[in-house]
């Protein structure tokens, strides 16, 4: 509480030694006009320089803005492109999925980043899904194991035992 007390006591002595300087200032002010008109000039200079240096800081604001509204419009116009060349690509390897008569499906396995990596993806792809179906049909051809000699008397008795062909 004291120290509140002393510091509000020092800022009124401070305000009060400031006006008082000041109207001494102004006193002499009055009395001598070639001081007057230093003053003035030497306050003018100062308004002038504070007045060059918020100017340049603004200019300095105002090209950072711009810069930074460019900085945003390029990012979304990339985006915009990027958006547009994954969906060409992914039109284009579509119509050669149907070209090569593999199913369309296949398409979400594909990469559009670029057209090399579309077309080494669909390249992939393809020659995996054609490695599965030739399994798959080899495994079908196969079929059943050959059946012995004598399963087949066997088969061929019990047709005829029952009267079939």
């Amino acid at each position: 509480m004291e120290n509140n007390i002393t510091m509000q006591e020092e800022q009124q002595s401070a305000v009060q030694t400031d006006r008082a300087e000041n109207d001494r200032l102004r006193e002499l002010l009055r009395e001598d006009s070639e001081l007057q008109r230093q003053f003035d000039r030497m306050v003018s200079r100062s308004l002038a320089t504070a007045r060059g240096k918020w100017e340049r800081e603004r200019d300095a604001e105002i090209q950072q803005a711009a810069l930074i509204r460019d900085a945003e419009r390029e990012a979304a116009l990339e985006g915009r492109e990027a958006a547009l060349r994954s969906r060409e690509l992914r039109a284009e390897a579509l119509q050669q999925l149907s070209l090569k008569g593999l199913p369309m499906e296949l398409a979400d396995c594909l990469r559009f980043d670029d057209p090399q990596a579309a077309e080494i993806s669909l390249s992939q792809v393809e020659k995996a899904f054609r490695t599965q179906v030739d399994k798959a049909v080899e495994k079908r051809l196969r079929g059943h194991a050959p059946k012995s000699s004598q399963q087949a008397a066997f088969t061929a008795q019990m047709r005829s035992a029952l009267g079939l062909k």
